[in-house]
Protein backbone atom coordinates (compact mmCIF):
# COMPACT_ATOMS: atom_id res chain seq x y z
CA UNK A 1 0.00 0.00 0.00
CA UNK A 2 1.46 3.42 -0.90
CA UNK A 3 2.51 5.68 1.90
CA UNK A 4 2.02 9.45 1.79
CA UNK A 5 5.24 10.21 -0.06
CA UNK A 6 6.37 10.75 -3.65
CA UNK A 7 8.27 7.48 -4.04
CA UNK A 8 5.34 5.26 -5.05
CA UNK A 9 4.46 5.66 -8.76
CA UNK A 10 0.87 6.42 -9.79
CA UNK A 11 -1.39 3.43 -10.23
CA UNK A 12 -4.28 1.35 -8.89
CA UNK A 13 -3.74 0.06 -5.33
CA UNK A 14 -5.92 -1.49 -2.58
CA UNK A 15 -8.03 1.23 -1.02
CA UNK A 16 -6.80 1.88 2.56
CA UNK A 17 -10.39 2.73 3.53
CA UNK A 18 -11.88 -0.35 1.86
CA UNK A 19 -9.60 -3.31 1.12
CA UNK A 20 -12.28 -4.84 -1.13
CA UNK A 21 -11.80 -2.18 -3.81
CA UNK A 22 -9.00 -0.31 -5.59
CA UNK A 23 -8.25 3.41 -5.42
CA UNK A 24 -6.04 5.43 -7.80
CA UNK A 25 -2.82 6.86 -6.33
CA UNK A 26 -1.60 9.84 -8.40
CA UNK A 27 1.96 9.73 -7.08
CA UNK A 28 1.43 12.07 -4.13
CA UNK A 29 -2.08 11.46 -2.78
CA UNK A 30 -5.15 9.29 -3.10
CA UNK A 31 -7.75 10.42 -5.66
CA UNK A 32 -11.53 9.96 -5.71
CA UNK A 33 -11.26 7.40 -8.53
CA UNK A 34 -12.07 3.89 -7.30
CA UNK A 35 -12.63 0.54 -8.93
CA UNK A 36 -14.88 -2.16 -7.59
CA UNK A 37 -13.32 -4.81 -9.84
CA UNK A 38 -12.32 -6.83 -6.77
CA UNK A 39 -15.91 -6.85 -5.53
CA UNK A 40 -18.26 -6.90 -8.51
CA UNK A 41 -16.38 -8.07 -11.60
CA UNK A 42 -18.23 -8.26 -14.88
CA UNK A 43 -19.52 -11.79 -15.33
CA UNK A 44 -19.21 -12.86 -18.95
CA UNK A 45 -22.40 -13.98 -20.64
CA UNK A 46 -20.35 -16.37 -22.75
CA UNK A 47 -18.64 -19.00 -20.54
CA UNK A 48 -15.62 -18.87 -22.85
CA UNK A 49 -15.23 -15.12 -22.51
CA UNK A 50 -12.85 -13.76 -19.89
CA UNK A 51 -14.06 -11.11 -17.47
CA UNK A 52 -13.25 -7.44 -17.79
CA UNK A 53 -12.92 -5.45 -14.60
CA UNK A 54 -14.40 -1.93 -14.61
CA UNK A 55 -12.26 1.15 -14.06
CA UNK A 56 -12.56 4.92 -14.07
CA UNK A 57 -11.10 7.74 -16.13
CA UNK A 58 -8.96 10.11 -14.11
CA UNK A 59 -9.13 13.88 -14.84
CA UNK A 60 -7.60 15.02 -18.13
CA UNK A 61 -4.74 16.89 -16.49
CA UNK A 62 -3.86 13.87 -14.38
CA UNK A 63 -4.06 11.59 -17.43
CA UNK A 64 -1.71 13.80 -19.49
CA UNK A 65 0.59 14.18 -16.49
CA UNK A 66 0.80 10.41 -16.12
CA UNK A 67 1.54 10.12 -19.84
CA UNK A 68 4.37 12.66 -19.52
CA UNK A 69 5.74 10.73 -16.54
CA UNK A 70 5.78 7.47 -18.48
CA UNK A 71 7.35 9.11 -21.55
CA UNK A 72 9.95 11.01 -19.52
CA UNK A 73 10.97 7.95 -17.55
CA UNK A 74 11.28 5.75 -20.66
CA UNK A 75 12.00 8.32 -23.37
CA UNK A 76 15.01 6.52 -24.80
CA UNK A 77 13.13 3.25 -25.29
CA UNK A 78 10.12 5.00 -26.83
CA UNK A 79 12.39 7.04 -29.10
CA UNK A 80 14.06 3.86 -30.28
CA UNK A 81 10.72 2.17 -30.97
CA UNK A 82 9.08 5.17 -32.63
CA UNK A 83 12.01 6.57 -34.62
CA UNK A 84 14.99 4.22 -34.61
CA UNK A 85 13.13 1.02 -35.46
CA UNK A 86 10.99 2.52 -38.29
CA UNK A 87 14.09 4.22 -39.71
CA UNK A 88 15.99 0.93 -39.70
CA UNK A 89 13.06 -0.83 -41.37
CA UNK A 90 12.85 1.84 -44.08
CA UNK A 91 16.58 1.66 -44.76
CA UNK A 92 16.48 -2.14 -44.94
CA UNK A 93 13.59 -2.11 -47.39
CA UNK A 94 15.19 0.66 -49.45
CA UNK A 95 18.28 -1.49 -49.87
CA UNK A 96 16.08 -4.48 -50.68
CA UNK A 97 14.25 -2.52 -53.40
CA UNK A 98 17.55 -1.36 -54.92
CA UNK A 99 18.92 -4.90 -54.96
CA UNK A 100 15.65 -6.28 -56.33
CA UNK A 101 15.45 -3.63 -59.04
CA UNK A 102 19.04 -4.22 -60.06
CA UNK A 103 18.48 -7.96 -60.26
CA UNK A 104 15.25 -7.73 -62.20
CA UNK A 105 16.67 -5.14 -64.58
CA UNK A 106 19.06 -7.75 -65.91
CA UNK A 107 16.34 -10.33 -66.53
CA UNK A 108 12.96 -8.65 -67.03
CA UNK A 109 13.69 -5.13 -68.18
CA UNK A 110 12.27 -3.32 -65.16
CA UNK A 111 14.13 -0.15 -66.15
CA UNK A 112 12.46 0.05 -69.55
CA UNK A 113 8.90 -0.42 -70.78
CA UNK A 114 7.99 -3.71 -72.36
CA UNK A 115 6.68 -3.98 -75.90
CA UNK A 116 3.10 -3.20 -74.90
CA UNK A 117 4.07 -0.02 -73.05
CA UNK A 118 3.94 -1.39 -69.52
CA UNK A 119 6.59 -2.57 -67.09
CA UNK A 120 7.22 -6.25 -66.72
CA UNK A 121 4.40 -7.78 -64.59
CA UNK A 122 6.90 -9.94 -62.69
CA UNK A 123 8.89 -6.88 -61.65
CA UNK A 124 5.80 -4.93 -60.65
CA UNK A 125 4.50 -7.90 -58.67
CA UNK A 126 7.80 -8.28 -56.84
CA UNK A 127 7.84 -4.61 -55.89
CA UNK A 128 4.24 -4.76 -54.68
CA UNK A 129 5.14 -7.68 -52.44
CA UNK A 130 8.10 -5.74 -51.06
CA UNK A 131 6.00 -2.67 -50.33
CA UNK A 132 3.25 -4.76 -48.72
CA UNK A 133 5.89 -6.32 -46.48
CA UNK A 134 7.17 -2.82 -45.68
CA UNK A 135 3.69 -1.71 -44.67
CA UNK A 136 3.34 -4.71 -42.36
CA UNK A 137 6.81 -4.20 -40.91
CA UNK A 138 6.09 -0.55 -40.12
CA UNK A 139 3.12 -1.62 -37.99
CA UNK A 140 5.43 -3.51 -35.65
CA UNK A 141 6.88 -0.38 -33.94
CA UNK A 142 3.38 0.95 -33.19
CA UNK A 143 2.25 -2.36 -31.71
CA UNK A 144 5.45 -2.55 -29.68
CA UNK A 145 4.88 0.98 -28.34
CA UNK A 146 1.35 0.01 -27.25
CA UNK A 147 2.63 -3.08 -25.44
CA UNK A 148 5.51 -1.23 -23.80
CA UNK A 149 3.36 1.76 -22.83
CA UNK A 150 0.76 -0.49 -21.22
CA UNK A 151 3.47 -2.23 -19.20
CA UNK A 152 4.97 1.08 -18.09
CA UNK A 153 1.54 2.51 -17.16
CA UNK A 154 1.09 -0.61 -15.03
CA UNK A 155 4.60 -0.13 -13.55
CA UNK A 156 5.76 -3.44 -15.02
CA UNK A 157 9.33 -4.12 -16.05
CA UNK A 158 9.35 -4.98 -19.75
CA UNK A 159 12.22 -4.68 -22.22
CA UNK A 160 11.94 -3.18 -25.68
CA UNK A 161 12.92 -6.54 -27.16
CA UNK A 162 10.06 -8.28 -25.36
CA UNK A 163 7.61 -5.69 -26.69
CA UNK A 164 8.92 -6.13 -30.24
CA UNK A 165 8.61 -9.92 -30.01
CA UNK A 166 5.07 -9.57 -28.68
CA UNK A 167 4.22 -7.13 -31.49
CA UNK A 168 5.40 -9.66 -34.06
CA UNK A 169 3.13 -12.30 -32.53
CA UNK A 170 0.10 -10.00 -32.57
CA UNK A 171 0.76 -8.42 -35.99
CA UNK A 172 -1.46 -10.61 -38.17
CA UNK A 173 -4.40 -10.80 -35.71
CA UNK A 174 -4.24 -7.00 -35.49
CA UNK A 175 -4.22 -6.58 -39.29
CA UNK A 176 -7.06 -9.09 -39.64
CA UNK A 177 -9.30 -7.27 -37.19
CA UNK A 178 -8.52 -3.85 -38.69
CA UNK A 179 -9.30 -5.12 -42.19
CA UNK A 180 -12.54 -6.68 -40.95
CA UNK A 181 -13.66 -3.43 -39.31
CA UNK A 182 -12.56 -1.41 -42.34
CA UNK A 183 -14.53 -3.63 -44.71
CA UNK A 184 -17.60 -3.38 -42.47
CA UNK A 185 -17.32 0.41 -42.32
CA UNK A 186 -16.85 0.59 -46.08
CA UNK A 187 -19.89 -1.60 -46.66
CA UNK A 188 -22.06 0.57 -44.43
CA UNK A 189 -20.82 3.72 -46.19
CA UNK A 190 -21.61 2.26 -49.61
CA UNK A 191 -25.04 1.16 -48.44
CA UNK A 192 -25.83 4.65 -47.14
CA UNK A 193 -24.55 6.25 -50.34
CA UNK A 194 -26.61 3.87 -52.45
CA UNK A 195 -29.69 4.56 -50.36
CA UNK A 196 -29.31 8.32 -50.71
CA UNK A 197 -28.69 8.06 -54.44
CA UNK A 198 -31.61 5.71 -54.93
CA UNK A 199 -33.88 8.01 -52.96
CA UNK A 200 -32.83 10.98 -55.07
CA UNK A 201 -33.43 8.99 -58.23
CA UNK A 202 -36.94 8.02 -57.11
CA UNK A 203 -37.95 11.44 -55.94
CA UNK A 204 -36.03 14.59 -55.07
CA UNK A 205 -37.92 15.07 -51.82
CA UNK A 206 -37.11 11.54 -50.69
CA UNK A 207 -33.49 12.02 -51.60
CA UNK A 208 -33.34 15.21 -49.59
CA UNK A 209 -34.98 13.49 -46.66
CA UNK A 210 -32.47 10.66 -46.76
CA UNK A 211 -29.62 13.15 -46.94
CA UNK A 212 -30.88 14.92 -43.83
CA UNK A 213 -31.33 11.54 -42.14
CA UNK A 214 -27.79 10.53 -43.04
CA UNK A 215 -26.36 13.76 -41.63
CA UNK A 216 -28.35 14.00 -38.40
CA UNK A 217 -28.67 10.31 -37.65
CA UNK A 218 -25.79 8.68 -39.51
CA UNK A 219 -23.23 11.19 -38.19
CA UNK A 220 -23.93 10.68 -34.47
CA UNK A 221 -24.30 6.95 -35.07
CA UNK A 222 -20.86 6.87 -36.70
CA UNK A 223 -19.36 8.76 -33.73
CA UNK A 224 -21.07 6.37 -31.29
CA UNK A 225 -19.76 3.29 -33.09
CA UNK A 226 -16.27 4.83 -33.36
CA UNK A 227 -16.12 5.43 -29.60
CA UNK A 228 -17.26 1.89 -28.88
CA UNK A 229 -14.53 0.60 -31.20
CA UNK A 230 -11.85 2.94 -29.84
CA UNK A 231 -10.04 0.17 -27.96
CA UNK A 232 -10.37 -2.72 -30.42
CA UNK A 233 -6.74 -2.40 -31.48
CA UNK A 234 -5.52 -2.28 -27.89
CA UNK A 235 -7.56 -5.32 -26.97
CA UNK A 236 -6.21 -7.29 -29.94
CA UNK A 237 -2.64 -6.37 -29.03
CA UNK A 238 -2.80 -6.68 -25.25
CA UNK A 239 -5.51 -9.21 -24.49
CA UNK A 240 -5.48 -12.18 -26.87
CA UNK A 241 -8.26 -14.65 -26.31
CA UNK A 242 -10.88 -11.97 -25.66
CA UNK A 243 -13.36 -10.66 -28.21
CA UNK A 244 -11.91 -7.19 -28.93
CA UNK A 245 -15.22 -5.71 -30.13
CA UNK A 246 -16.99 -6.89 -26.98
CA UNK A 247 -14.20 -5.64 -24.72
CA UNK A 248 -13.98 -2.25 -26.43
CA UNK A 249 -17.73 -1.74 -26.32
CA UNK A 250 -17.96 -2.64 -22.66
CA UNK A 251 -15.08 -0.35 -21.73
CA UNK A 252 -16.86 2.53 -23.49
CA UNK A 253 -20.15 2.02 -21.65
CA UNK A 254 -20.97 4.95 -19.39
CA UNK A 255 -17.93 6.90 -20.60
CA UNK A 256 -18.99 7.96 -24.10
CA UNK A 257 -18.74 11.74 -23.59
CA UNK A 258 -15.58 11.55 -21.50
CA UNK A 259 -13.89 9.33 -24.09
CA UNK A 260 -15.11 11.52 -26.95
CA UNK A 261 -13.54 14.60 -25.37
CA UNK A 262 -10.23 12.85 -24.77
CA UNK A 263 -10.07 11.33 -28.26
CA UNK A 264 -10.89 14.70 -29.83
CA UNK A 265 -8.10 16.21 -27.73
CA UNK A 266 -5.65 13.58 -28.97
CA UNK A 267 -6.71 14.13 -32.58
CA UNK A 268 -6.34 17.88 -32.16
CA UNK A 269 -2.87 17.51 -30.64
CA UNK A 270 -1.77 15.25 -33.50
CA UNK A 271 -3.20 17.64 -36.08
CA UNK A 272 -1.50 20.69 -34.55
CA UNK A 273 1.83 18.86 -34.29
CA UNK A 274 1.57 17.85 -37.95
CA UNK A 275 0.75 21.43 -39.01
CA UNK A 276 3.72 22.80 -37.06
CA UNK A 277 6.07 20.26 -38.63
CA UNK A 278 4.73 20.98 -42.12
CA UNK A 279 5.30 24.72 -41.56
CA UNK A 280 8.84 24.03 -40.38
CA UNK A 281 9.48 21.85 -43.41
CA UNK A 282 8.15 24.53 -45.76
CA UNK A 283 10.20 27.24 -44.04
CA UNK A 284 13.36 25.16 -44.05
CA UNK A 285 13.16 22.66 -46.91
CA UNK A 286 16.74 21.62 -46.30
CA UNK A 287 15.57 19.97 -43.13
CA UNK A 288 14.96 16.95 -45.34
CA UNK A 289 12.45 14.17 -45.26
CA UNK A 290 14.47 12.12 -42.78
CA UNK A 291 14.51 14.87 -40.18
CA UNK A 292 10.79 15.47 -40.73
CA UNK A 293 10.17 11.73 -40.28
CA UNK A 294 12.09 11.79 -36.97
CA UNK A 295 10.29 14.87 -35.66
CA UNK A 296 6.88 13.54 -36.68
CA UNK A 297 7.53 10.28 -34.86
CA UNK A 298 7.88 12.02 -31.47
CA UNK A 299 4.33 13.46 -31.14
CA UNK A 300 2.92 10.34 -32.75
CA UNK A 301 4.33 7.98 -30.13
CA UNK A 302 3.26 10.37 -27.35
CA UNK A 303 -0.33 10.11 -28.56
CA UNK A 304 -0.08 6.32 -28.72
CA UNK A 305 1.19 6.28 -25.12
CA UNK A 306 -1.63 8.61 -24.05
CA UNK A 307 -4.28 6.48 -25.78
CA UNK A 308 -2.83 3.37 -24.15
CA UNK A 309 -3.05 5.19 -20.83
CA UNK A 310 -6.81 5.56 -21.33
CA UNK A 311 -7.07 1.83 -21.97
CA UNK A 312 -5.10 1.06 -18.83
CA UNK A 313 -7.19 3.41 -16.70
CA UNK A 314 -10.46 1.77 -17.71
CA UNK A 315 -9.20 -1.79 -17.91
CA UNK A 316 -7.46 -1.36 -14.56
CA UNK A 317 -5.17 -4.13 -13.33
CA UNK A 318 -7.40 -6.81 -14.85
CA UNK A 319 -6.07 -8.31 -18.08
CA UNK A 320 -5.48 -11.61 -19.83
CA UNK A 321 -2.20 -13.46 -19.46
CA UNK A 322 0.28 -12.29 -22.08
Amino acid sequence: MPESNNETPPGWYPDPANPNQLRYWDGSTWTDATSESLVTPYVAEDPGEKTVGPGFLVPIGQWLGETLRVVKKNWLTFLGLSVGLPLAINVAFFVAVIVLAAGLANTSGITKPSNDGFFDPLAIGALLVVYAALWLALLVPTLAIVDHAYARHANEVRSAGASIRWALRRLFPFVGWMLLIGLAAGGITLALSFGIGLGGWIHEAIGGGLTILAVFVGGPAAVYVSIRLAFVGHSVILNPGENPVTVSGRLAEGRMWALLGRLILLAGMWFMATIVLMVLLAAAPRIGQVIFFVLWGVPSFFLVVAHTGLYHQIKGPSRSER
